[in-house]
């Protein structure tokens, strides 16, 4: 999962009605609850050159202004499969 900052999302002017909906949780390594906005797919281009490469990325919109790891759908207490 890659993560988009909402202050992010909104420099690079994405109309609010691209967001899809998100209801699950995710939390920092410290347990603090991250509230989230929902996911976005964006083309994103990788490397220079010969070597350059667009695909298509789906970005999760945190709203936070801390930059913070996180733990997607689980508690990071909960072991995961």
């Amino acid at each position: 999962m890659d993560i988009l900052y909402w202050k992010t999302f909104q420099q690079l002017q994405i109309p609010v009605e691209d967001l899809t909906s998100c209801d699950d949780p995710i939390y920092g390594f410290s347990r603090e609850r991250v509230p989230t906005r929902g996911y976005v797919d964006i083309h994103t281009t990788f490397g220079e050159g010969r070597q350059i490469k667009t695909i298509s990325v789906c970005y999760l919109v945190v709203d936070t202004s801390t930059p913070t790891t996180c733990t997607g759908g689980a508690h990071p207490s909960t072991p995961l499969e």
